[in-house]
């Protein structure tokens, strides 16, 4: 805990997001205070019980709690303190509890404060019980408030009502007194990081006898314990900026605050989407437009070919809504969110900034805020270069508004009232369509018509990759041995920081099954463009370049795999072969998943 030489104390608020009703507390703390020490005060303060796991967030970078049986964690939260993190009045970090209720809390530097010994670990204010822990999220929140409004009356049957709310509960109810002396305990501790724990763990990163178990692949020593100098720190996004970037954000947030003024949400549904078909690809942006469930207000515009088949499942109700890292993994998209200026990052405020936007007028969700999705990301800050499909979205949605005002009985409002939400896929979409020798640009120039779709024109997404014909020269001319060799490629944990923001590395690996003195170096992509198929080619050509020859026959373990060395087998006189387990780089994808951040 902090002293009063120099200290500084932060008046924070914790807000639980995407719940009902408001769930909030607001604390003062010392600023130098340990992430670790600050889990403990959200569950004092909120009223949780520390049944499940955690994590804090901050631009891209998680930081995750410590055990003494865990290794490779890479920003062990009692490592770093609130001012590490939060740095002015407005700055915001998030805090998770339980990964499959995903409680997600809002902390928000309020005031930085004068050091005053008396205030510090003191709840200055808040509003709204904690929900019961394994309720089932915001929403089995939700129905548990519905239930208790008239027990008799609203019984719906999602969950056994009786055996689960306890007969004191009380949604409204905060037990301010109960919070004081949490605090006050909490106060009393040494809030000093636990020096036997970070003994081990450290003690653990140089342990030889944990080096060792790498000798059951030698040659890969090299490969454990060595620190990344190259990774790139979070990047600032908004920073470099050319006078057209600025300008395309810039009639981004313009056309977005014609799309807040219309309110699209109060006439459509989620899943009333349209279709934009794109003049270049000829595949179709799909775009969904959040807000009528009252959480969550936004456009959304999902780019192909992953459009295609996440919206598939997305109908037909097998999407993996119930994984979130699962989830993400299958979504390309941009987003442009409505929301407080509270829920904005320091970088949304720089952009309105630099844009010399005045503060939206007074309202509920009138700032925005700009996020690409990515299969190999976490959600994060739209790049410049992605902003024109999401000015598309936004300018077509106002034109689809429009639409059905002027014609409230015409097709497209027909569509959306007679659509079908049972699960069966659509056989006709509205679609925006650019007529040849049009601009793009002139958004009023584009056709809306509902039409025939096919949901398997994009082929489906493809993980695959297919070489050049230099490349396969390149290994061709490699003599070739009658050795075997496998080939596989893994992702690696959580994202890095890289100039385009954060990426979850891909590692890729080509080895004899019978590995002596020289082994291979693996691939590591870091580029958020780069498919597994890709690295694998890469990996593989990477090892024959090294060694100098090529193999006869070359086990992999994926479809994918399968595909990208179908043409290369061909043109190199080698065999594939699909093998369930490999011979020795399994267990080296295991030590690194152990050792990756």
């Amino acid at each position: 805990m902090g002293t009063s030489n120099g200290q500084k104390c932060f008046l924070l608020r914790i807000e639980l997001l995407h719940t009902h009703r408001p769930i909030w507390r607001e604390v003062i703390l010392p600023a130098d205070l340990g992430l670790d020490v600050m889990h403990d005060v959200i569950q004092e303060t909120m009223g949780w019980e520390n049944y499940h796991l955690h994590q804090f967030e901050h631009k891209g970078v998680r930081y995750d709690a410590l055990s003494p049986d865990e290794e490779g964690i890479e920003n062990p939260e009692f490592l770093f303190s609130l001012k590490d993190l939060l740095k002015r009045a407005g700055s915001r970090m998030a805090y998770t509890y339980d990964f499959g209720d995903d409680w997600v809390h809002s902390i928000t530097l309020k005031k930085t404060l004068p050091w005053d010994e008396e205030k510090i670990f003191t709840c200055t204010g808040g509003e709204g019980a904690c929900p019961l822990e394994d309720c089932g999220g915001a929403y089995g929140h939700q129905r548990i408030c519905h239930y208790l409004e008239n027990p008799k009356k609203n019984n719906d049957g999602f969950m056994p009502y009786e055996e689960w709310v306890p007969e004191d509960y009380d949604p409204d109810f905060v037990d301010f007194e109960q919070i004081r002396e949490n605090l006050e305990s909490l106060k009393l501790e040494d809030a000093e990081p636990d020096t036997d724990v970070i003994d081990e763990f450290l003690g653990d990163a140089e342990d030889p006898e944990l080096m060792e178990s790498s000798e059951i692949l030698p040659g890969f020593e090299d490969l454990f314990g060595q620190e990344n100098e190259d990774e790139a720190a979070p990047p600032s996004p908004y920073e470099d900026l050319s006078p057209s970037d600025l300008a395309q954000f810039g009639t981004l947030l313009e056309l977005g605050t014609q799309v807040r003024e219309a309110e699209p949400w109060k006439k459509l549904w989620d899943q009333d989407i349209f279709g934009i078909r794109d003049p270049e690809s000829g595949l179709v942006d799909i775009v969904s437009i959040l807000g009528r469930g009252g959480e969550v207000f936004a456009i959304h515009v999902h780019r192909p070919p992953e459009s295609y088949d996440l919206w598939k499942s997305m109908i037909a109700g097998t999407a993996p809504m119930h994984d979130f890292v699962e989830y993400l993994r299958k979504v390309r998209m941009l987003e442009l969110q409505f929301t407080t200026e509270k829920e904005l990052e320091d970088d949304d405020v720089e952009l309105y900034e630099k844009l010399n936007l005045p503060s939206p007028k007074r309202g509920k969700n009138r700032w925005m805020l700009a996020r690409r999705f990515h299969p190999r990301s976490i959600p994060w800050f739209a790049d410049p270069e992605e902003i024109p499909f999401l000015i598309r979205g936004t300018a077509l949605t106002l034109r689809l508004l429009n639409r059905l005002r002027a014609e409230p009985d015409g097709p497209i409002a027909t569509f959306y009232k007679t659509r079908m939400a049972n699960g069966t896929l659509l056989e006709t979409l509205p679609i925006f369509s650019l007529p040849q020798g049009k601009r793009a640009e002139d958004w009023d120039s584009w056709s809306l018509t509902v039409d025939p779709f096919d949901w398997n024109e994009a082929g489906g997404v493809d993980l695959a990759y297919e070489p050049g014909e230099f490349e396969l020269e390149r290994i061709a001319s490699l003599p070739q041995t009658d050795e075997t060799w496998e080939a596989g490629a893994i992702h690696l944990g959580g994202p890095v920081g890289t100039e385009t923001g954060p990426v979850i590395p891909i590692l890729a690996i080509a080895a004899p099954t019978e590995i002596g003195e020289d082994a291979p170096t693996p691939y590591i992509s870091t580029t958020l463009s780069e498919n597994p198929g890709e690295c694998l080619w890469k990996a593989f050509c990477q090892t024959a370049l090294q060694r100098e020859e090529r193999p006869k026959v070359l086990w992999v373990s994926t479809e994918t795999a399968e595909k990208t060395f179908e043409t290369p087998a061909k043109k190199l006189g080698m065999r594939i072969e699909l093998v369930d387990q490999f011979a020795n780089i399994g267990t080296l994808f295991s030590m690194m998943q152990t050792f990756a951040p």
